[in-house]
């Protein structure tokens, strides 16, 4: 919490942004405060779903305050965005908003070598 309210401080002093980019929930907070007060506008980029992480588990007092958290900022940004669509179909099930897919690959160059004669395969060869 700590954490929220220091990024949030930073935010509205220091930003000249016109955009307040919170990734997951733990940040949506921070992000919607500043966007309620400066009219910024406010992206969602959720890369997990935050109320099932395994530090919350069992904690049902945590998860619900961070599910309450995230019924409340949620809805109010202006753009949503999420790493497949398996959470995008859980996150417009749960937030009735619809999640842009955007997946990222890394690059992977493929250098393909050229195979000696000796080496390839006859069809007059006999096995």
């Amino acid at each position: 919490m700590l954490n929220t309210i220091s990024v949030c401080f930073l935010l509205f002093f220091f930003s000249p942004a016109d955009i307040i980019y919170s990734v997951d929930s733990d940040t949506l907070m921070a992000g919607g405060l500043v966007r309620m007060i400066k009219g910024q506008s406010q992206i969602y980029d959720a890369h997990e779903y935050f109320t099932e992480v395994p530090e919350l588990y069992q904690r049902t007092f945590v998860q619900k305050f961070w599910i309450s958290l995230e019924n409340i900022f949620v809805p109010r940004a202006d753009a949503f965005i999420t790493v497949n669509e398996s959470l995008a179909n859980l996150f417009q099930a749960d937030f009735k908003r619809s999640f842009i897919v955007f997946t990222m690959y890394p690059y992977i160059k493929i250098t393909l070598r050229k195979i000696p004669q000796s080496h390839h395969l006859s069809s007059t060869r006999e096995c």
